[in-house]
């Protein structure tokens, strides 16, 4: 059973190190597959070093709160991420399979084993995760046409134009659309990722926060408006079944 000082010590080895294990699992990545320089250019290897680092992130953070499956839904949302950005999932598989066998090499056994463990978890947790969220726009439909439309008009105002944020938290519904039509050397930031790497960096810097969470709690999702739709909505943005219970709130 994994300890709470085995746990803590093994995200502070993480944390520590986290740029320099980064540039290795890169590094190794890239020695180990080659073709990717030229699938995916300097754009894509800078992409792969910033992914490594929010993948140690995210391990970090549910090794200290001793929950694979916190590492294992973050895997499972990756891969729908990385799928939208044209980035097969076995890609993504060797990459987590590169940084389980860099950490062996770098860390103390005791905190490799911890890592093996919760990086295995995130590997079984890929094939039960859908292949993508669908996009709530559709082929040859009107919104489908006024979304390419809008698009179509941003890239025209500058041709200067290297990045696009997606500024609204429902754009994730269309992400992958849009990384279709968007052109390769343009990033396309969407604020999900950054949310949730700002949040787990304010919990570190305030560790009173984290100690009075309940880790024996369980989630429970309700709706004023119930639908299926909305059931459905739920399952795309969180990456797994949501059940949502319909509540009547008194006037």
């Amino acid at each position: 059973m994994l300890t709470t000082d085995v746990a803590n010590q093994t995200s502070l080895a993480i944390d520590r190190s986290r740029d320099s294990l980064a540039e290795a699992i890169t590094n190794r990545h890239y020695e180990l597959q080659p073709e990717l320089e030229q699938r995916y250019g300097p754009a894509g290897r800078a992409k792969c070093l910033q992914d490594a680092n929010f993948h140690l992130s995210y391990l970090s953070e549910a090794v200290k709160a001793k929950l694979p499956s916190l590492f294992g839904d973050y895997v499972a949302w990756a891969k729908v991420m990385l799928e939208s950005r044209r980035v097969p999932a076995q890609d993504l598989v060797r990459n987590l399979e590169v940084i389980r066998d860099t950490l062996r090499d770098r860390l103390p056994d005791e905190a490799s084993q911890v890592t093996n463990e919760y990086i295995d978890w995130g590997i079984a947790r890929l094939s039960e995760t859908p292949g993508g969220v669908p996009s709530q726009i559709q082929g040859d439909t009107p919104l489908a046409q006024l979304a390419r439309h809008y698009l179509d008009s941003l890239l025209r105002k500058d041709s200067r134009i290297d990045t696009i944020l997606l500024g609204c938290t429902h754009y994730a519904l269309i992400e992958g659309m849009l990384r279709h039509w968007v052109p390769f050397q343009i990033g396309l930031v969407s604020q999900g990722a950054i949310v949730a790497d700002k949040l787990t960096d304010y919990l570190r810097r305030h560790p009173d926060i984290e100690e009075r969470l309940d880790r024996a709690g369980r989630e429970t999702f309700l709706s004023t408006e119930y639908s299926p739709r909305i059931e459905r909505l739920a399952t795309q943005f969180f990456g797994r079944p949501v059940k949502i219970d319909a509540v009547r709130l008194a006037v």
